[in-house]
């Protein structure tokens, strides 16, 4: 997937394949992106995942926004995490938009997107220590995606 070098809306697509719907605003995501420039694919998996417990702790207790390491960041940098403002269940998805700006990536490199949501009902749990695939593949907790500048 490729996108120009702009300021964008990123919309993470949220489910919940429960029987019972999850309330308005009881869901909230975080977007994170950090820059890979051409790195292979295969180095992303490896990617350790040091802002785990940061996102984990902003998701479920709320606060101010915390500093993220090693390259990564709040992709949103005027609203780290988003609530789902409607009710959530098996049948009706909904979309959390974020504002992201790309203007400053060089054209050509990419960018890991990387969704983390958290509900009351399913309370965001991130194993620490985990590589960004082990994470992704591992937990229903996080989603990842990356886009090319173009």
């Amino acid at each position: 997937m490729g996108i120009g070098r702009v300021a964008c809306h990123v919309d993470v697509q949220v489910h919940h394949r429960h029987t019972t719907e999850a309330p308005a605003n009881d869901i909230r995501v975080a977007l994170l992106m950090r820059p890979v420039g051409t790195t292979a694919a295969a180095a992303w998996a490896a990617l350790p995942c040091v802002w785990a417990a940061v996102v984990q702790t902003l998701l479920r207790a709320g606060g101010a926004r915390p500093a993220l390491a090693d390259g990564w960041a709040f992709a949103d940098a005027g609203s780290p995490t988003r609530p789902v403002h409607a009710a959530v269940d098996a049948t009706r998805s909904r979309t959390v938009s974020f504002d992201v700006d790309l203007s400053g990536v060089a054209q050509g490199d990419r960018v890991l997107l990387i969704a983390v949501v958290h509900s009351s009902a399913a309370p965001v749990t991130l194993p620490p220590g985990d590589a960004l695939e082990a994470l992704v593949r591992g937990t229903r907790f996080v989603a990842a995606r990356s886009v090319e500048v173009l």
